[in-house]
């Protein structure tokens, strides 16, 4: 999964149009439909006294049946946490929540270390026009196959850096250093960055490893935006791998199941969504955040 950066001055229209978009997808997002209750009404006079409790126990009997089958694909249940949707792809039923409820939490600090990555661009006079940060994660020998896994995740920083020098050469070549803001006290000058943030561990097996970087772009103004990157590497051949190669289930199938379920009016990509697993499911993400909420799979 590549990463690209642009940055020029078309950028902030950009974002600020898809900050709209994405206000209007979370409002359409939260209105919510209960499908498995329709709205029934029982008449209960002496006339059809009868007929009406018969009404009532085939009713009973009705809910009864749904409790007992099995969630459609297309259908959400709750975990208990209001901002994942749990979405059971599998035929097996998981009446208990096993899945959900046993997902573990992972160290960052006991599995390895994070290398940070600092770089300033100056101008001619020395002022600092814009400057990037890399917090560059890297797994100790603790973890299987370690020293591969490592290469992967060096060249996805590479990746990540080379977009970010591209940037520092933009901004060295077109800053003008009297640009400032007024805000409490004295004038600050405006210093875009971008900063590659490591969000969390999800995962450590002898299967995959998962983790999630938030890529933090400050272009001036009143705040910085984000977007979210989901790195999940095969342990015993080193490499990335897609949600498909994790699931066995095609790009389409799982893209179309993250469109129904997070209520999207659009046909998503993963430019659009990514993913991260634990050791029990599979989540699937928004790129940018609070846009939708995530939805969550049984492995």
């Amino acid at each position: 999964m590549s990463i690209i950066h642009t940055r020029h001055l078309l950028c902030m229209s950009a974002a600020v149009c898809l900050m709209a978009f994405g206000l209007s997808a979370c409002q359409k997002n939260g209105d919510s439909v209960d499908r498995n209750d329709p709205e029934t009404t029982v008449q209960d006079t002496e006339k059809e006294s009868s007929s009406s409790e018969n009404s009532k126990e085939q009713m009973s009997e009705g809910e009864d049946l749904k409790s007992d089958s099995t969630v459609d694909d297309a259908d959400t249940a709750s975990d208990g946490d209001s901002d994942v949707i749990v979405v059971d792809l599998s035929d097996m039923d998981d009446p208990a929540g096993d899945a959900y409820a046993n997902i573990r939490t992972y160290s960052s600090g006991e599995y390895g270390t994070i290398e940070t990555n600092h770089q300033s661009t100056l101008l001619a006079d020395g002022t600092e026009c814009y400057y990037y940060e890399i917090e560059e994660y890297y797994f100790n020998d603790s973890v299987k196959n370690a020293s591969t896994i490592n290469e992967t995740l060096r060249g996805i920083y590479q990746e990540v850096e080379t977009g970010y020098e591209a940037d520092s050469a933009y901004y060295q070549n077109n800053s003008d250093p009297s640009e400032y803001y007024e805000g409490e006290g004295e004038p600050e000058i405006q210093v875009p960055y971008n900063y590659y943030k490591f969000y969390d561990l999800y995962y450590v097996g002898d299967d995959y490893v998962s983790l999630v970087y938030n890529d933090v772009y400050y272009l001036g103004g009143a705040h910085p935006y984000s977007n979210l990157y989901g790195i999940t590497i095969d342990v015993n051949t080193g490499k990335q791998v897609s949600a498909s190669e994790v699931t066995g289930q095609s790009d389409a199938d799982i893209l179309n199941m993250i469109k129904k379920s997070m209520g999207m009016d659009i046909e998503p990509t993963w430019e659009d969504v990514d993913y991260y697993i634990t050791n029990t499911t599979i989540v699937y993400f928004y790129r940018q955040p609070n846009f939708y909420e995530d939805v969550q799979t049984v492995r």
